[in-house]
């Protein structure tokens, strides 16, 4: 499936597409992480792998620089709102993965401590810095 229009979506009873006008595109880094089981080096240094079919999916990106609070207040309630699991920051995810030009489908992931930084502040709203999101995967899955 090809690039449908979207980066990443936050699934739920109806689906919060993340706008691209907030992502800085040169900080996009979907990563599809191979895992191994047992893996090891034999006596003569070679490494040997047993690399498994199912990956783990992790996504970060910047906002861009000069976000307000009110727009940044709207991600983070369009994205609480579809927390399956609030107390984890747990929800799932469809993120286009250029690897393989596919979508990931819905994933198990959970939201790390947001990092915000306010760069200005007057009496009507507040000015923040480019804010790290990451999406990191619980598990695992086939794409």
């Amino acid at each position: 499936m090809a690039y449908q229009g979207y980066l990443l979506k936050v699934k739920g009873t109806t689906d919060y597409e993340f706008p691209l006008e907030w992502i800085t595109f040169e900080s996009f880094k979907p990563i599809r992480a191979i895992q191994d089981l047992d893996a090891y080096r034999d006596g003569n240094g070679v490494l040997h792998r047993n690399a498994l079919s199912t990956k783990i999916v992790k996504v970060e990106f910047q906002l861009r620089e000069n976000i307000k609070a009110s727009e940044y207040d709207v991600i983070m309630k369009a994205i609480s709102d579809r927390y399956t699991i609030p107390a984890e920051r747990k929800c799932q995810i469809d993120v286009y993965l250029p690897e393989t030009a596919t979508y990931t489908g819905a994933i198990d992931v959970y939201l790390p401590d947001p990092e915000v930084v306010i760069k200005r502040a007057d009496r009507n709203d507040l000015v923040y810095k480019s804010i790290r999101m990451a999406f990191i995967g619980y598990g695992s899955t086939t794409v």
